[in-house]
């Protein structure tokens, strides 16, 4: 699959509307293989409800270098992340376990812009820790 374009992995066609920022994104996209994908490709994914399956797998391997991760702010691809289908979510559990963990341990080390980054950030890790033992 890495070495597909995401248009034939979802069998989908670019849009013709090119002035549309939206669209311009969506056709770049489609054209990317999932290696490709930039952290802001993968959260605006999300918020367009597309290529959910290439996100967790994405999201998980950019998770797991840096848990913090984020285009527009810390802890962005997390929380993009936990809004997948919680089952969907369950079948990546060992990894977000370890992705959970990694953020734990280094939390108080993470240069924060605000204190109430940082308090956003842990909501994020005890949701995610929700979802983790959810079943």
């Amino acid at each position: 699959m890495e070495d597909i374009i995401l248009k034939d992995i979802y069998h989908y066609e670019e849009e013709p509307d090119i002035n549309d920022t939206l669209v311009r994104w969506f056709n770049e996209t489609i054209n990317k293989k999932p290696l490709e994908m930039t952290i802001g490709d993968l959260a605006r994914s999300v918020r367009q409800n597309l290529f959910h399956e290439v996100v967790l797998e994405r999201g998980i391997e950019e998770l797991e270098k840096d848990p913090f991760a984020g285009e527009l702010f810390t802890g962005e691809l997390l929380e993009k992340i936990l809004l997948l289908d919680k089952d969907m979510l369950l079948t990546k559990k060992a990894e977000l376990k370890k992705i959970l963990k990694k953020a734990e341990e280094t939390h108080n080390f993470h240069c924060w812009g605000f204190p109430e980054e940082k308090d956003e950030y842990l909501e994020l890790l005890k949701k995610l820790k929700k979802t983790i033992n959810s079943k």
